[in-house]
């Protein structure tokens, strides 16, 4: 997959992509694009043991407690090499939607509202 450095592409192979620790991730909403670094406290698939467990210690203790699953931190220029990424996604359409198709069902998208009321 073709992007704009070395990085961003180890930090979109397998081996990052829904797995502990951070990954790249691209996803469009309305229309819009958005470029991420996803950080996971644990690798997608196993959430629900991480909730559960701090479910069970919360209600021990008689306490609300909660963790973050992951964080997303959007990005307009790339943190490496300083690429601006819409340019890039202009520039590499074909890279834009691979990086998205990859991205796809790995990051928990917020409903897009309609203006329509």
């Amino acid at each position: 997959m073709k992007l704009c450095c070395d990085t961003l592409v180890t930090l979109s192979d397998d081996e990052h992509v829904g797995r502990r620790g951070c990954a790249f991730l691209v996803y469009e909403l309305g229309g819009i694009p958005f470029f991420v670094l996803q950080f996971r406290t644990v690798d997608q698939g196993n959430d629900e043991r991480l909730v559960g467990a701090v479910r069970a210690e919360s209600n021990a203790r008689g306490s609300t407690m909660g963790t973050r699953i992951s964080q997303e931190v959007a990005m307009r220029f790339c943190p490496f090499c300083g690429t601006e990424f819409k340019k890039w996604a202009r520039r590499n359409p074909e890279g834009f939607r691979a990086i998205v198709a990859k991205s796809v069902g790995h990051v928990e998208l917020p409903p897009v509202r309609s203006s329509h009321g």
